[in-house]
């Protein structure tokens, strides 16, 4: 098999144009005289493997022995013309007479030669791209590119149906602007004398008609009128995206409705990202909100006073003062890595304070907006508290290697078998910290086991008490099913890809179907000796 190769244009001496449509020029001309013996003869420096396939793919051509024996090198003449070849030059060296030597003429036979055979390869190489690019555009790998949840025999919901809240938040921002803006009984405009008999307003200025309703929506002049329409607008744009919130980490209705048939239309794996997304861009519109009311108060007559004597104001100002405290510690990495676990997530939950004060912000409005959503996640809450949570007297607790732990505990009532996750409180460690880890089945029936890996002070610490293997209490939360369970449901043929402790998830995948005709592929890759020989030697892969 002859060698492949491919050369870059010397930006200098223009080798070869990248355009094999631009018209010849000088310097390509040149190029395409040159034979794959004279190419052959190139620096290394030229060659360069195409980026988009990992193989040397631009003008391609196989290198071999002239049948004349000669074998001209670049480095050893001057790229010139003369007539229909290229001619090599030697140096001219002086003598000592300072006389230049004459120069020495070589047959263009054999570059006429070279010249045929390089454009023989020029053309197959591009009748070879072309059949490339008609077999990329017909690949069967395409498939890595699709979106798996818009095939018509998947059980996963579509990934971007998220998309469809803003679909109600533009309903929603329309609905604002049509309230403030249309004439009074349809709006909230109307006209300067009747405004003129509110106690709050003494007319509209320099208007035939302006926005005053009320006393903390009153804007009687046109900067203030833009400044309240931008401040409504933004907060009317999240109430869908404020019910979200909280109804997607409602947790055990979540794990209800992935058993129903909402599942096929409804991504619920991506609730958690989801709520992530959500709380920044209802943070950054909460701010804005709260910027423009505050300059509008600010700008008209004694208004300010309203931020501290009003309830509106009140509600308003709370609001804004803590959900940074909420937000930030989740969002930010700088603040996630210098803040602790407990610490960001017990601010987390003055979301609860957050909410309750928006239902008493306007309540008109958006008491029952808020409310209803807040209280499902109350209740879901309490729910899982009292019914979700079980005592295990005798969990066993295992050391695997320096970095990891075992821990094992026969099914409490109402287990599943599928792929999922619990969140597990030692009160000999905290009885305070709930923490996440995934579930997979023990080879001891009935029985299911998670593994814990160093990563932070609770599993420091856990990991440091377990010295020898022992039996200890716990409570277990769940399970909930994860993440991984929905896609894999979707797929006869599954790759699992893992690295450390991660790949617990993947051996309950791997167990989930074992049974079934369904093939599970896992690439694993660990540093942990002791991890891996405990996960070869009690683990049945295959």
């Amino acid at each position: 098999m002859r060698p492949s190769f491919s050369f870059t244009e010397d930006v200098e001496s223009g080798l070869l144009s990248n355009d094999d449509s631009s018209p010849p020029t000088q310097s390509n001309q040149t190029a395409r005289r040159m034979g794959p013996e004279t190419f052959a003869s190139l620096p290394h420096s030229l060659m360069k493997p195409s980026s988009s396939t990992g193989s040397f793919t631009s003008y391609t051509g196989s290198m071999g022995s002239s049948s004349d024996g000669f074998m001209p090198s670049l480095s050893s003449m001057d790229r010139t013309e003369s007539g229909s070849s290229v001619v090599p030059q030697k140096s001219s060296v002086p003598d000592s007479n300072n006389t230049t030597k004459p120069k020495k003429k070589y047959s263009s036979k054999p570059f006429k030669r070279l010249d045929s055979m390089s454009m023989f390869l020029i053309r197959r190489q591009r009748r070879q791209s072309k059949v490339a690019q008609e077999i990329k555009d017909d690949s069967d790998y395409n498939f890595l590119e699709k979106d798996e949840a818009n095939d018509k025999g998947s059980l996963q919901g579509n990934s971007k149906w998220w998309h469809s809240v803003f679909f109600f938040s533009l309903i929603s921002l329309i609905a604002c602007i049509v309230t403030l803006w249309a004439p009074y009984p349809i709006g909230a405009r109307m006209p300067s004398d009747v405004i003129a008999q509110f106690p709050w307003s003494n007319g509209c200025q320099g208007l035939k008609s302006c926005i005053c309703p009320r006393e903390t929506i009153c804007a009687d002049d046109t900067l203030s009128m833009i400044f309240l329409t931008i401040a409504r607008s933004s907060a009317w744009f999240d109430y869908p995206l404020y019910m979200l919130l909280f109804l997607s980490k409602a947790r055990n209705l979540t794990n209800f409705l992935q058993k129903t048939m909402l599942k096929c239309w409804i991504n619920f794996t991506d609730f958690h990202k989801v709520h992530a997304l959500f709380g920044i861009i209802v943070g950054l519109e909460s701010t804005c909100h709260g910027f423009f009311h505050i300059l509008r108060w600010a700008r008209r007559n004694d208004d300010i006073k309203l931020l501290w004597t009003h309830p509106t104001g009140i509600t308003g100002l709370i609001c804004v003062i803590i959900y940074p405290l909420i937000v930030l510690p989740m969002s930010v990495p700088y603040l996630k890595q210098k803040i602790s676990f407990e610490w960001r997530k017990g601010l987390h939950y003055l979301s609860i304070l957050w909410g309750t004060c928006l239902m008493y912000h306007a309540p008109q409005r958006i008491y029952w907006m808020i409310g209803v959503p807040l209280a499902i996640y109350l209740l879901d809450r309490v729910f899982g508290m009292f019914y979700k949570t079980h005592l295990v007297e005798n969990a066993y607790f295992e050391r695997l290697g320096n970095e990891a732990c075992r821990v094992s505990f026969e099914n409490p009532p109402g287990f599943g078998k599928q792929s999922a996750y619990v969140y597990i409180m030692l009160p000999w460690i905290s009885k305070y910290q709930f923490h996440a880890f995934s579930l997979y089945p023990c080879n001891q029936a009935n029985h299911s086991q998670l593994c814990i890996s160093k990563a932070g002070g609770w599993t420091s610490k856990l990991i440091s008490e377990i010295s020898t293997p022992s039996h200890k209490p716990a409570f277990i939360l769940g399970p909930f099913l994860g993440p991984f369970s929905s896609p894999a449901m979707n797929f006869e043929n599954i790759i699992a890809v893992a690295s450390g402790i991660g790949v617990t998830p993947a051996v309950s995948v791997i167990k989930q179907y074992q049974h079934t005709h369904r093939r599970v592929n896992l690439i694993w890759i660990c540093r942990d000796p002791g991890l891996i020989e405990w996960f070869l030697v009690n683990t049945k892969f295959s």
